[in-house]
């Protein structure tokens, strides 16, 4: 075991600590207004028990293609100095 401490939670701190890495999760992605937006209003207080989670929306591979290259970024667009790109797949 790597944090023996952690590893051995009982399920409901463990559940607790899970919620509230989640609600810390989620407030650093309120702080990117596209994910904002997309969120829909949600705070991270709003999640309560750990299937809230389910309720938010997945980020899909059409979200990140229609958004390219700075639509979903966590910075301004005038705080980069170097984009690298990829041709990649669509698929």
């Amino acid at each position: 075991m790597f944090q023996p401490a952690l590893e051995a939670l009982e399920r409901e701190p463990l559940e607790r600590l899970a919620l509230e890495r989640m609600r810390a999760t989620l407030g650093r992605l309120l702080r990117a207004p596209a994910h904002a937006r997309r969120l829909g209003g949600v705070r991270p207080e709003d999640l309560r028990r750990l299937e809230d989670w389910r309720r938010l929306p997945f980020l899909t591979k059409a979200d990140l293609r229609d958004a390219y290259p700075f639509g979903l970024a966590c910075a301004r667009e005038d705080g980069y100095r170097r984009i690298h790109m990829s041709s990649g797949t669509t698929g």
